[in-house]
C-alpha cells in the first residue's frame, strides 16, 4: 500500500534522484522515512524502502494486538446483529483513537489543490476525468471529496445545514451561507439538471449560470468555500492544505478568502497550511495575527478592528519562503515585531517602484533642460 502511494504522488523510484530522502516525523521519536535501495544485483533499479523510528514499530505491534485481542473477543461471542454492530464500532474509535495519540494529531488531514476551476468544469463526469491523463493522486481525491458532499447542496448553500442536523454549533449558519453567497456573486446549487450558480436580481428574479458559463475566479473558490463550510457543518477537526487560495481573484476578494479560512479553523478547532505567491493574502494574514498580538501583549479588545473569527491568535501562526539556494532552504518572514516581512516575498515590487523613480527622474532631468 505505501509503495503504491508512493508512486501515485512521487512516480516511479527508479526516474528519480537516487538519493532521494523522505522523512515524516510526528515527534522526537516518532518518524517515518522512505529511501531509494537497490535490488539484489547492482545493476538493477533503485526501489522504494520504507521504514519505521523503533517507537512506532512497537507501537503499531502493541496496536496490532490489541486489535486482535478485540477481535477475537467479539468471535466467541455470541452477539446479536445490533451488539455486533455497535461493538465493531466501538474498537473502530478505539483503534482511531490509538492512532491519533501514536501519532500526536487528532486532525483529519484534507488537501484542496490548485487548479480547481479545471475541476470544478468537469467534476460532474466522474467517468471524462477518469479517461484523462496526467491527473495526479491528490487532484483524483480531491475530486472523491466534492462527490462525497455535492449532494448536500441539492437546495443550495443556505439550506446545506439541514443535512447536518447538530445542536451543539458555535457558529450561525445563515451568517455564513451568506458570506459564500456574497464572495461567489450567486447561490451554489446542485441541480438535476447540472450544477448552476443561482444569481439574484431582485427579490423573486433569478438567473441560472451554468458553473461551466462562471468565470474562472468563480470556479476557482466554488469547492474551496463549498468543502470547508461542510467541514463547519460536521464540526470536524480538520487540519486542510489549501494552494493558492487567491488563484484567477481579485484583491479585495482575495482578502475575504482568507477571513474565512481563519474563520473556519476557529470554527473548527482545526489548522491551514496555505501556499500562496501573493502579497495580498500575505498582509491579510499579518493584518489578521497582528491584531491576535496586539490584543495578547495590552489585553485590549481590537474587536472594532478585526473581530475575534478573524484572528489569528499569538504563537499560532507560521511564515516561511521556500530558497532555491541552498537547495531545500527557507526563509521564516515572521519579524520579532510580531509581522510578516511581506518585502521578503515581493521585492518585485521594489524593482517596479526603483525602474518607475529612475523614468521619473530622467524625465525631470530632461524637462529641466528644455
Amino acid at each position: 500500500n505505501l509503495k503504491d502511494t508512493f508512486v501515485q504522488l512521487f512516480g516511479y523510484s527508479w526516474e528519480l534522484n537516487p538519493d532521494f530522502k523522505i522523512r515524516y516525523s510526528f515527534g522526537e521519536d516518532i518518524w517515518f522515512e522512505s529511501v531509494l535501495a537497490s535490488g539484489t544485483k547492482s545493476s538493477e533499479k533503485k526501489y522504494i524502502k520504507p521504514s519505521y523510528s523503533p517507537a512506532l514499530s512497537n507501537e503499531i505491534n502493541m496496536l496490532q494486538r490489541e486489535a486482535l485481542a478485540m477481535f477475537e473477543e467479539t468471535q466467541g461471542a455470541h452477539l446479536s446483529l445490533e451488539l455486533e454492530r455497535e461493538t465493531k464500532s466501538r474498537n473502530r474509535e478505539y483503534i482511531q483513537h490509538r492512532v491519533n495519540e501514536i501519532f500526536k494529531d487528532d486532525l483529519t488531514t484534507y488537501y484542496v489543490p490548485a487548479g480547481r476551476s479545471m475541476l470544478t468544469l468537469l467534476s460532474a463526469s466522474r467517468a471524462t476525468m477518469n479517461s484523462l491523463q496526467g491527473l495526479d493522486f491528490i487532484m483524483n481525491r480531491f475530486l472523491e471529496l466534492i462527490d462525497g458532499v455535492r449532494g448536500v447542496y441539492k437546495d443550495g448553500v443556505a439550506s446545506a445545514f439541514k443535512y447536518f442536523p447538530r445542536g451543539d454549533r458555535t457558529f450561525n449558519v445563515h451568517e455564513i451561507s451568506s458570506q459564500i453567497i456574497k464572495m461567489l456573486k450567486g447561490e451554489y446549487r446542485n441541480d438535476p439538471f447540472g450544477e448552476i450558480l443561482r444569481v439574484h436580481s431582485g427579490e423573486d428574479n433569478y438567473e441560472d449560470i451554468k458553473i461551466n458559463f462562471a468565470s474562472s475566479g468563480q470556479q476557482e473558490i466554488i469547492w474551496l468555500l463549498n468543502f470547508l463550510y461542510v467541514l463547519m457543518l460536521r464540526g470536524e477537526n480538520a487540519f486542510v492544505i489549501i494552494e493558492e487560495p487567491e488563484a484567477h481573484i481579485y484583491p479585495s476578494l482575495q482578502k475575504k478568502i482568507i477571513d474565512f479560512i481563519i474563520q473556519f479553523a476557529h470554527i473548527c478547532n482545526g489548522n491551514a497550511f496555505v501556499t500562496t505567491h501573493s502579497p495580498y493574502v500575505l498582509m491579510t494574514m499579518n493584518n489578521a495575527y497582528y491584531a491576535g498580538c496586539v490584543a495578547a501583549n495590552n489585553n485590549v479588545d481590537v474587536s472594532r478592528v478585526i473581530k475575534p473569527l478573524y484572528r489569528i491568535e499569538k504563537g499560532t501562526l507560521t511564515a516561511m519562503k521556500l530558497k532555491d539556494a541552498p537547495k531545500g532552504s527557507v526563509v521564516d518572514l515572521l519579524s520579532d515585531e510580531d509581522e510578516i516581512s511581506s518585502y521578503l516575498i515581493d521585492e518585485i515590487s521594489s524593482e517596479i517602484n526603483e525602474t518607475y523613480t529612475n523614468l521619473f527622474m530622467l524625465n525631470e532631468k530632461e524637462t529641466g533642460n528644455q
